[in-house]
């Protein structure tokens, strides 16, 4: 349990900007170039390490499922003018 609070904990700060639920007062806005990338987290054997992935867009299929103010947490203005494409 230490090892996946300590994966998240770091993501978190990795992200300079805020989204949904994860917000940081020193970055409080989106940032839709973060949106671009994942984070991966493995465990060498001595410490956790982090590499950033470039993320896949969110197919239209499951965008549309969405409710557009559920969406308006998480994706920017641009963002969802793409309507997931």
């Amino acid at each position: 349990m230490l090892l996946v609070s300590e994966s998240i904990a770091r993501s978190a700060l990795e992200r300079r900007e805020s989204r949904g639920g994860h917000t940081r007062d020193d970055y409080p806005k989106m940032d839709p170039e973060w949106r671009q990338y994942n984070h991966l987290t493995t465990w060498n054997g001595k410490k956790v390490e982090i590499e950033a992935e470039k993320a896949k867009p969110l197919p239209e299929e499951l965008f549309s499922l969405f409710e557009m103010d559920e969406l308006k947490k998480y994706f920017t203005e641009k963002e969802l003018a793409k309507g997931g494409k």
